[in-house]
């Protein structure tokens, strides 16, 4: 090419080149100003509990909606005209809420995926996944098998499924992770094929498709996967693979695709003890938050119960890292877009840290929003601090009572 056709071509690549920027740019300064953010308004309903026993409270994406659980009873709160108003109570089958430390209100906010984790891998009973909807309060099962025994007495029976860990990757569709037993097991208690992820899709009635196997564990190791987590697109899905400690290399935090159902493993963590309970991706699919369980023998002990992972380096960062011995993060969430963090610190040496921040990127120092002892609305501190498009934060007050709504601006 003469430097003479060149020159239109230069001509013409340098204001794409600049179209390109400018959007980047755009994009970027298009995001709140998530480091100046404070208190506007809260309110506290006092007399409802979010994490002891059989209990928690869930905000819908909206922030408009949030779903508090406690026993028997669904409780469903909207905001109308800037009041919070209880809407309905709906009582739904003590079986099918266990420890609702996984439910999942879908997108919309129509439907709430009612719980299975406690059932599944601390009762070692069979799961199915049933849906309820915020509106009317119908019960869906959606994998029911009509099987409701323990899961060291699984029939061999190819209908008979164990499912679990249900995700909402849209409106209508759902993500789930499946364990089945063996028919060819030779042994006098039936052993497990591979735990598997498998999508389902939900008519606007709530009637379920077939569901369709997307990937299968890399490891045969029983209960491989007890966790998921799908990135706002609904493209691609995070989960754990614990192998109890048999496989250090396969042990870790991996990535399916749902288009191409493609596996890829994103940390390893060569000991079981390091694996996370929970999964959140920010909102610009950046980085994943890991949740580890609240230590229960000793709460005061400082622990890693939240941390960010780095998609594009593999590497962890600290919420808070210049925190010492002072005080440790109790949980965290993201903001509805971008990659801003909402946290809890528990002082130990330092009460006056105690409090509710915000740090604009992960790793950046936080702010107080507001001073006290809070955390997330559920047992464990497994799920994240839900924060609404609204920009609404919800937490609570941990084992007393008190749901906060807090709005920030």
């Amino acid at each position: 090419m003469t430097r003479l056709t060149q020159r239109p071509f230069i001509a013409l690549f340098i204001p794409i080149l600049f179209a390109i920027f400018s959007l980047t740019v755009y994009a970027q300064s298009d995001l709140p100003d998530y480091a100046s953010y404070q208190v506007i308004d809260r309110l506290e309903f006092e007399d409802l509990y979010a994490a002891p026993g059989i209990s928690a409270a869930y905000l819908d994406p909206s922030g408009e909606r949030f779903v508090h659980i406690a026993d028997e009873r669904v409780c469903v709160y909207d905001r109308l005209e800037s009041a919070w108003t209880q809407r309905r109570c709906l009582t739904v089958d003590r079986r099918f809420l266990s420890n609702p430390v996984d439910a999942a209100i879908s997108p919309d906010g129509a439907w709430l995926a009612l719980p299975t984790f406690e059932r599944a891998f601390f009762q070692y009973r069979d799961s199915d996944l049933r849906l309820l909807n915020l509106e009317s309060g119908r019960s869906v099962a959606l994998t029911e098998d009509g099987y409701d025994g323990g899961l060291f007495d699984l029939p061999r029976d190819s209908t008979v499924h164990v499912d679990t860990a249900s995700v909402w990757l849209s409106d209508r569709q759902l993500a789930f992770v499946r364990m089945s037993p063996d028919p060819a097991s030779k042994t006098e208690q039936v052993s497990l094929l591979p735990s598997a992820i498998y999508l389902l899709d939900i008519a606007e009635d709530g009637t379920p498709s077939e569901p369709r196997l997307l990937a299968t564990s890399p490891t045969p190791t029983p209960f491989s996967i007890y966790v998921l987590a799908a990135n706002t697109t609904g493209g691609q899905l995070a989960f754990v693979v614990d192998t109890g400690n048999r496989e250090p290399d396969i042990q870790g935090i991996w990535q399916v695709d749902v288009e191409t159902g493609a596996l890829r493993q994103l940390a390893a963590a060569a000991r079981m003890e390091n694996l996370p309970r929970g999964l959140a991706y920010s909102a610009d699919g950046r980085y994943l938050l890991a949740l580890y369980a609240l230590p229960m023998i000793d709460p005061n002990a400082p622990a890693p119960v939240a941390r960010v992972l780095d998609l594009e380096t593999g590497e962890f960062i600290d919420i808070a890292p210049s925190l010492g011995n002072r005080a440790y993060v109790s949980s965290a969430g993201w903001a509805p877009s971008g990659s801003a963090l909402v946290y809890t610190l528990r002082g130990l040496a330092a009460p006056d840290m105690t409090g509710v921040y915000i740090a604009a990127q992960p790793g950046e120092p936080g702010r107080m929003i507001l001073e006290g002892q809070f955390f997330a609305t559920t047992a464990y501190m497994t799920t994240p601090i839900n924060w609404g498009a609204s920009d609404i934060i919800l937490v609570g007050r941990g084992a007393q009572p008190g749901i906060l709504l807090i709005q920030v601006g």
